[in-house]
């Protein structure tokens, strides 16, 4: 058995890049290349808007998917990572809007399998190992590609216009891809083992699904709440005449923070719980976004890609390794459903966000309604609280 990070080194650095593939560069590199595609092609808010959903509503597919599919993981794996190469090169050799929509519809669709799959063959092979407490290295994989695209975006943009950020984010893709493929591992006896096995009694078995279900509404308040300045960080700042340097390098800080936050958020749930770095999580990001509407200048966008950065995909990791906890017999399908909820609240975010801003000329409208979100999410992870606290009480006084 290979307990040790050295012994995992090369395994968590294959989900690591598949990460950075599936999510960094597959649906968070869009947003650096807004600018460029409306500079180039005329392409509105709404527009833009719609094109992200249209990932999304790919994405929400792919995870509706997998609640009732668990086979194939590795082939299809492999499958979602090329779709995520080709999807993003063919975007830069078209100006057809519907074509863009069902481009950015598979590679939706591949980035909710691909984190899925990765997700859930890691974690099993993890914790055949004794070595699950790495998993959130895993996970860093999507701050690492969200800061290369910051970083290399501008750069492609610069080589070949708004074509060439496409074209060469997807060969980006592909030479992470490469390393993903022949080093990721699972452990296929352990998920076997693990589905028939149950260790909870039966009334405590249904409040911990209890439990399970008002994660996944605060997770879906997440979807939205983060998502409109996850799409359009870099266009709400520029609105608000901030440099576009500025911009770009905002959306840097957001890949930079990302990529430690999921080990340290899983490192504050194990010194206090999880839903303690949930709500703190939440809160942080809340008052980030805030601030950046309030302020609107160059020190906001700053406060807003450290609050994001700092916390969506601790967030994330948070709500998987907690739901997959609450529910550990049927860890793939636990993952698919939590990230089915987010994916409905992160398919509708950019479609209204998109329309507002046209409508108003101005990002503060659909800014200020993602935090409404993150308000009724707070709300549900305080009932979620009340729900564990009652259950260990009746535990304890048994």
């Amino acid at each position: 058995m290979k307990t040790g990070f050295r012994d995992n080194f090369f395994t968590l650095m294959a989900g690591t890049a598949s990460l950075a593939v599936f999510m960094g560069l597959g649906r968070f590199a869009y947003t650096p290349i807004i600018p460029y595609m409306q500079a180039g092609t005329g392409m509105s808010d709404t527009l833009a808007g719609a094109v992200a959903s249209s990932n999304y509503f790919g994405y929400l597919a792919g995870t509706v998917l997998f609640i009732f599919f668990n086979k194939m993981r590795y082939i299809i794996f492999v499958l979602s990572l090329v779709a995520i190469v080709f999807t993003s090169i063919i975007m830069g050799l078209t100006t057809n809007f519907a074509i863009w929509h069902i481009l950015r519809f598979i590679a939706g669709f591949a980035s909710a399998s691909g984190f899925i799959l990765s997700t859930s063959m890691l974690f099993d092979y993890l914790v055949s190992q004794n070595a699950v407490k790495f998993m959130g290295w895993h996970y860093s994989g999507v701050g690492l590609g969200i800061a290369l695209s910051g970083l290399l975006v501008p750069f492609f943009g610069f080589i070949g216009g708004w074509r060439g950020t496409w074209i060469f984010t997807g060969i980006t893709a592909a030479v992470f891809s490469f390393y993903a493929v022949f080093w990721i591992k699972s452990a296929p006896e352990f998920v076997k083992k693990k589905e028939t096995t149950d260790t909870d009694g039966g009334a405590v078995y249904k409040k911990r699904h209890t439990e399970f279900w008002l994660l996944c509404i605060a997770y879906l308040m997440e979807g939205f709440g983060y998502v409109v300045i996850a799409t359009f960080l870099v266009s709400a700042a520029q609105s608000y005449m901030v440099y576009e340097s500025v911009s770009y390098a905002g959306w840097v800080i957001v890949g930079v923070f990302a990529a430690p936050s999921t080990i340290f958020w899983l490192y504050i749930a194990r010194v206090k719980n999880f839903i303690v770095a949930l709500l703190s999580a939440f809160t942080i990001q809340l008052t980030g976004l805030v601030l950046f509407v309030l302020l609107q200048n160059v020190l906001s966008v700053f406060i807003v890609a450290v609050a994001l950065g700092g916390t969506f995909m601790g967030i994330t990791s948070l709500s998987v390794t907690y739901g997959k906890e609450l529910w550990v017999e049927r860890s793939t399908q636990a993952v698919a459903i939590l990230t089915t909820f987010f994916s409905g609240g992160q398919m509708i975010g950019p479609v209204v966000a998109g329309y507002l801003s046209d409508k108003y000329d101005s990002f503060t409208y659909p800014l200020l309604l993602s935090s409404g979100f993150l308000v009724v999410g707070i709300i549900f992870l305080f009932f979620l609280k009340n729900k564990v606290q009652r259950r260990a009480y009746a535990v304890c006084k048994h």
